[in-house]
C-alpha cells in the first residue's frame, strides 16, 4: 500500500535536488537518517577528518590539520 505524504514531504519532493534528496532519505531510511543528523549535530561535519584519524582516533599531543 502507498503511504500518504504530508504537505511538507510532497513539497520537499518537488523542490531542488538537495531538498529532494534529504526528503527521500527521511522517507526511505527514517532511523538511519535520524541517527546521522543527531551525530552531525553532536560532532559536526566529520567528513573533513582524514580517514586514518577517523578510523583510529586522534593521538594526544599531536597536531592534526583539518
Amino acid at each position: 500500500p502507498a503511504a500518504e505524504l504530508t504537505e511538507d514531504q510532497a513539497a520537499g519532493l518537488a523542490a531542488d535536488s538537495h531538498t529532494r534528496r534529504t526528503t527521500l532519505n527521511e522517507l526511505l531510511f527514517p532511523g538511519p537518517t535520524r541517527e546521522f543528523l543527531e551525530a552531525r549535530e553532536t560532532y559536526g561535519d566529520i567528513s573533513v577528518l582524514p580517514t586514518v584519524d577517523y578510523l583510529y582516533g586522534l593521538r594526544y599531543g599531536e597536531e592534526h590539520e583539518v
